[in-house]
């Protein structure tokens, strides 16, 4: 290669760094997630306030979940969520269970909710989210009692107990109204996110909500 051939390439290898760290600059500063005002009416998205959810009722901050036990970026991404809203403070979590991966993401989701009716909504959601064996029965039943659940009581809840059908139902129309395809995704007030975020980029979510109210 001759001097001035080398000099091309470096020039040009410069330019695609600098390229490249503009892009990631670029995405830092610009907003996370997709404002929806003026799009939707968000206001017919008020969570029910007996769904599942942690974190102050009266926080500045509601940020709804749709989530899926066996979905990989869900469970990577849920410890980010989970830190972030404890160093903000003023966030609520809402979670809407949506299992779109098959008859376990169904059946663990049922129990999640099964589990609600307990007061158990909460550690046994996030057990299932650290839970890396394939979760059958033998798993959910030991999630549920590990958590001080009823195991019983979750079977008869999920077999007669139609505000579970009822929770997944109007969880999967929200999801289509706010065009998810799939999960994880977030709502934070006007702010739609699909796909996994980092413990940084969901503490610009909450900020980004917090302007917007």
């Amino acid at each position: 290669m001759n001097r001035t051939t080398g000099r091309h390439w470096l020039a040009l290898a410069v330019m695609c760094i600098a390229a490249f760290g503009g892009g990631v600059l670029l995405r830092q500063a610009g907003p996370v997630g997709t404002n929806l005002t003026g799009r939707l009416d968000l206001a017919s998205f008020v969570p029910d306030p007996a769904a599942a959810a942690e974190g102050p009722v009266d926080a500045a901050v509601i940020l709804q979940v749709f989530t899926d036990y066996q979905c990989g970026p869900c469970r990577a991404g849920h410890p980010a969520m989970l830190a972030a809203a404890a160093r903000a403070g003023d966030v609520r979590i809402v979670y809407r269970d949506l299992p779109r991966l098959g008859p376990l993401s169904e059946r663990a989701a049922r129990v999640a909710l099964a589990a609600h009716a307990q007061g158990l909504y909460t550690p046994v959601h996030n057990a299932l989210m650290r839970e890396r064996r394939q979760l059958d029965a033998p798993v959910l039943r030991e999630i549920v009692e590990r958590a001080g659940g009823d195991w019983q009581r979750v079977e008869r809840d999920i077999a007669g107990d139609r505000r579970i059908d009822q929770r997944l139902a109007a969880n999967a129309t929200d999801a289509m109204r706010l065009g998810v395809p799939g999960t994880p995704a977030y709502l934070a007030g006007p702010y739609r996110v699909v796909g996994m975020l980092s413990e940084r980029e969901f503490a610009r979510l909450f900020q980004q909500a917090r302007e917007a109210n």
